[in-house]
């Protein structure tokens, strides 16, 4: 799944603590839930001349409405509200003109050449926050999800900020599939090649020839999250890590690690075999009630 990519076009903020963020004011503006409406509703083309039309065009006619018409609910304009929230609060402390920043991606760059695991930096802050939609298979999770991504350019480039120069790409957003066998590997190398596909790197051929390990694998995708400004992370299919050889505690793990020491907020999408999941430890269930 990939969206656009644009130039920052930074825009005054109204609360005070997104002020003088490059990362926030490059967002889309706060939509209302009026404007979430319009901007996720959509309406098959109708014509009355296709009324006359014989049966046999008529029934084509109708399958519009399985592609082409989308009406929101209540619950959708709720998860377009949190996904706001977690963005914004997710970048509040990660503005790149910071000291703090700084000294955290310079951590993250000696974990990743050490191959160890990231450590929190003195004074560093992390607000971000997850939640977690749990539903029937078919009722229209993830396509409300990225719906709700594709108000938002997936990629940012910054040039200049405030007359000084900012060279930084920001991606906002990422959605992966959990794999069907919920093997951490190919979740690693699933996030590679969103990225190569968002920004045209080379992760996922360099890493998969390297034949690295998972533990070193989920160090470097904290260092390219830090790296490229990840604002959210969206893994769908969660109840597939109950498969996951060795348990799904580890991969669960790594979501609230991006969490507590990079601060890129986590959404998990999933069926009702991911609850238990989510249960087994309180840390866990905290995450995932957002």
């Amino acid at each position: 799944m990939t969206g656009l990519r644009e130039e920052a076009d930074y825009k005054e903020q109204v609360l005070p603590e997104y002020q003088g963020n490059p990362l926030i004011e490059a967002l889309p503006e706060i939509m209302s839930r009026e404007e979430t409406l319009s901007c996720l509703t959509r309406e098959p083309p109708y014509d009355k001349g296709e009324r006359t039309l014989e049966a046999k065009y008529r029934i084509h006619c109708l399958s519009r409405l399985l592609h082409d018409y989308y009406q929101p609910l209540p619950e959708h304009l709720d998860i377009e509200s949190g996904i706001s929230v977690c963005l914004r609060q997710g970048y509040r402390n990660r503005n790149p003109q910071g000291r703090q920043y700084a000294l955290m991606i310079n951590e993250s760059y000696a974990a990743m050449v050490e191959k160890r695991p990231v450590r929190m930096i003195s004074g560093y802050h992390p607000n971000a926050s997850g939640f977690t939609i749990i539903g029937v298979s078919g009722v229209g999770k993830s396509t409300a999800v990225e719906s709700i991504l594709y108000q938002y350019p997936q990629v940012i480039e910054h040039t200049e900020y405030k007359g000084r120069p900012l060279p930084a790409t920001q991606i906002v957003w990422l959605k992966l599939d959990c794999p069907h066998d919920g093997s951490r590997g190919e979740l690693c190398y699933r996030f590679f090649k969103a990225i190569d596909d968002a920004v045209g790197t080379e992760y996922f051929d360099q890493f998969k020839k390297s034949r690295i390990t998972v533990d070193s694998m989920l160090t470097l995708m904290q260092r390219i999250a830090q790296e490229y400004s990840l604002g959210l992370l969206v893994c769908d299919e969660i109840q597939h890590l109950s498969l996951a050889k060795g348990g799904s505690d580890a991969m669960l793990n790594f979501f609230v690690t991006m969490v507590n020491t990079i601060g890129v907020p986590v959404i998990l999408i999933g069926t009702s075999k991911a609850r238990p999941l989510l249960q087994g430890q309180f840390r866990q269930a905290r995450r995932a009630s957002g």
